[in-house]
């Protein structure tokens, strides 16, 4: 008994703190070093894939978000009330420069403004690390003193080089508090990504899940619908049937649809990953091509609707020049020239220079021209089969 007593005086000790530091760590950091070591964490943090670990971590973020943006909220209500703040200070310089304290009389309302001005930027800034001038300001028993007193005493704790200071601390709290609402926002964003990444990810397994529990339906229809198909079938004329079934199409037909459906399935549901799915597709196309364009190339062949195929198999081996002679003639032409060669066809022509010669005998391997006129120089001797495939000689022929 004294045992069970101890253990429940233990949970209520402990529970306070265990709560806490929950609270505190759902809770945005709120310094600049643990803002940007939170913010570069999310960034390469992985999504987890136990759904209880993906319900705690949307849980915390939403938490983080929320308090980020109330902090982000207090950084720009701050800084508003620093700007106010510096203008009324501004101001009030300038008044206390006009002040002649030898005819002041009464209380000098002056003292009053400046004490609110500091209150408000201690407000404002309240953690800085660096000491606050405006918080070392005092008047002291101000009240019990004499206007002019008061006039001389207000002039004095806000001379000229207290001033530079008393302006140059808000405009460094503005600066820091610029920082930290540039960190704050980048952080807000990180988390909003972080949020819609892992909103993606449950989505995607509920529907993953859906899909597994439903799976056997899936599995069901495509079976009927198999079955369906091979009672079908039977509607065709005799001959069609015959065809169709001695092919093994309607089998296949059957077989595709039904491991299509599967992968289709284990892939959604993910039991299957990208890899095998692919590999797994990839092997159904490829049996599915092979199945039917081959054998539609094959019956293409054998009804000879390949000759185009054949045909372009068996075009003209194009013509080649080993050997012209003579390689010298007058510019006047005539000169009977011997070509040399392999691939000449019949009605092959012969050019000299781009001008044509006249053939006087032609095999597939040797051409007697006689050349044509020409203006001095070397040119190009070049010979063209019927079907626009040509050569050109290996040397040139020179006019003189």
């Amino acid at each position: 008994m004294k045992s069970t007593y101890r253990r429940f005086f233990l949970i209520l000790v402990l529970s306070p703190f265990c709560l806490s530091s929950l609270i505190a760590e759902s809770q945005a950091p709120l310094n600049s070093a643990d803002i940007k070591a939170r913010t570069d964490a999310l960034k390469d943090k992985k999504i987890p894939e136990n759904q209880i670990e993906l319900s705690d971590e949307l849980r915390r973020i939403d938490d983080e978000l929320a308090h980020a943006r109330t902090e982000l909220a207090k950084h720009d209500t701050a800084d508003k009330a620093l700007v106010e703040a510096k203008d009324s200070a501004t101001t009030l310089f300038q008044d206390i420069d006009a002040l002649d304290c030898a005819k002041v009389g009464g209380t000098v309302t002056e003292a009053a403004k400046l004490g609110e001005i500091a209150n408000s930027i201690l407000k404002a800034a309240p953690g800085s690390t660096e000491t606050n001038p405006w918080a070392a300001i005092s008047l002291g028993n101000n009240q019990k003193l004499s206007a002019p007193q008061q006039c001389q005493n207000l002039k004095t704790v806000t001379d000229a080089s207290k001033r530079q200071s008393l302006l140059g601390f808000i405009d460094d709290r503005r600066k820091e508090n610029e920082v930290n609402t540039a960190q704050l926002s980048t952080f807000i964003e990180e988390l909003q990504k972080r949020r819609s990444a892992l909103l993606e990810h449950v989505s995607a397994a509920t529907a993953q899940t859906k899909v597994g529990d439903d799976l056997w339906i899936l599995i069901g229809i495509i079976g009927l619908l198999s079955v369906g198909t091979i009672v079908a079938v039977r509607a065709f004329p005799a001959d069609i049937q015959a065809q169709w079934v001695g092919s093994g199409q309607v089998i296949q037909f059957v077989t595709v649809m039904i491991l299509l459906t599967v992968i289709m399935a284990l892939g959604l549901a993910g039991i299957l990953k990208e890899n095998t799915l692919g590999t797994l597709l990839g092997g159904i196309g490829g049996y599915v091509l092979s199945q039917g364009v081959g054998k539609a190339a094959a019956e293409a062949v054998k009804s000879g609707l390949m000759g185009g195929v054949a045909q372009a198999a068996a075009l003209a081996t194009p013509p080649v020049i080993t050997a012209l002679s003579p390689l010298v003639g007058p510019s006047g032409g005539g000169t009977a020239a011997n070509i040399t060669g392999t691939g000449f066809a019949t009605g092959a022509t012969v050019t000299f220079g781009g001008t044509t010669a006249t053939v006087t005998n032609s095999t597939s391997t040797t051409i007697d021209v006689t050349a044509p006129a020409h203006a001095a120089g070397a040119v190009d001797v070049v010979v063209t089969n019927p079907d626009k495939q040509n050569a050109k000689a290996p040397t040139q022929f020179t006019y003189q």
